[in-house]
């Protein structure tokens, strides 16, 4: 399929000639903030991923850091095998590491050998109060892997390139991982979470992430999908989680009752219509750390996803069936939910 008229596609597009797709272009027009918010997701719906980017760019080594990140924004932005949250997380992470990379020094991708990258991953942070700080071991992979996934796309596009990420060791991630929240502790989250006379987003958050929901499903919730005469509520799925119909404990029900009485019958029920999915998420999981960090949890492994799994061991405690508690979290993985729940399910099966 060959590329339609960009004049009749959309302003924003006339930058690229319906015949010459150059890598220089499309570099500077992804690195404008307008055009990753709107106009790549035009370019894919417009214009086949595969005639603009299997066409014959002159792209030839040195390439320049700018140039070779506008190249991996535009082909994340036209990939159709990863979600949006996934699209984002990459893109930021990717940007920020090739910012970094400029202040270190570098202007071409080919500067980047191993030894750079380990500079890379080891940069230190800043904390939300402005505090700098070692890179955690999580951070360290995550930067590994956007890199990584950097130098892959380039090479897929045809840039003849080494992959200096392929030799990096790092710490392996901590075992611990999330761990469900105990009766107690959701009681005083309970607790803690509520705002004030009419339920705000915070509790509504902790309610539905009983009920199983992730932090990118909750910002979806509204009015019509919940049956409180029947303590159910319809979650619509997310790009890692399935759609399903969940139960909500007695004290969600409370609190949905007496939002839903507040709130617009077609708002979501958490966050504002108005806000990106991305945004949303984000929002959802800072209620909920908000709710942990009142109610007194510090632990280690503890975070949003321990209010689901709180909710998910209850439901294998219920059934003996970590289908059921998978079900219940709207996972395809049996081995992903048995260690969020922490439950040794293939040994207790005999």
């Amino acid at each position: 399929m060959g590329p339609t008229s960009v004049q009749d596609a959309d302003p924003q597009l006339a930058l690229f000639n319906n015949i010459e797709f150059n890598a220089a272009a499309i570099g500077k027009a992804c690195m404008r903030r307008d055009f990753l918010d709107h106009g790549v997701k035009e370019l894919s719906r417009h214009f086949d991923p595969v005639d603009v980017f299997l066409a014959a760019w002159p792209v030839e080594p040195p390439v320049n850091l700018d140039e070779a990140l506008g190249l991996v924004e535009a082909a994340i932005a036209c990939d159709p095998s990863i979600t949006d949250a996934t699209r984002q997380k990459y893109s930021k992470e990717i940007a920020r590491l090739v910012a970094s990379a400029r202040l270190l020094g570098a202007s071409t991708v080919e500067e980047i050998d191993a030894e750079f990258v380990d500079e890379l991953l080891a940069l230190a942070g800043r904390t939300r109060r402005g505090d700098i700080v070692d890179p955690r071991v999580a951070t360290l992979h995550n930067r590994r892997a956007a890199l990584r996934y950097f130098f892959t796309r380039l090479r897929a596009l045809g840039i003849d390139l080494s992959n200096p990420t392929q030799d990096v060791q790092l710490p392996p991630r901590p075992t611990e991982g999330v761990r469900p929240l105990t009766n107690d502790e959701m009681r005083r989250c309970e607790e803690a979470a509520l705002d004030g006379l009419v339920p705000g987003a915070r509790p509504v958050a902790v309610a539905l992430a009983q009920a199983g929901a992730a932090t990118g499903e909750i910002p979806l919730v509204r009015v019509e999908h919940l049956d409180l005469g029947a303590r159910r509520v319809e979650l619509p799925g997310s790009g890692t989680t399935r759609p399903r119909r969940n139960t909500l404990t007695p004290w969600a029900c409370s609190v949905l009752i007496q939002r839903i009485r507040a709130a617009e019958a077609k708002e979501p029920l958490a966050v504002g219509s108005e806000v990106s999915p991305a945004s949303a998420a984000n929002m959802v999981s800072g209620y909920l750390r908000e709710a942990l960090r009142l109610a007194g949890i510090h632990d280690v492994g503890v975070g949003p996803a321990s209010i689901r799994a709180w909710g998910a061991r209850k439901e294998y405690e219920r059934t003996r069936l970590i289908e059921a508690a998978a079900n219940f979290l709207g996972s395809e993985s049996l081995d992903r939910t048995a260690s969020l729940i922490k439950m040794e399910w293939r040994e207790s099966a005999f």
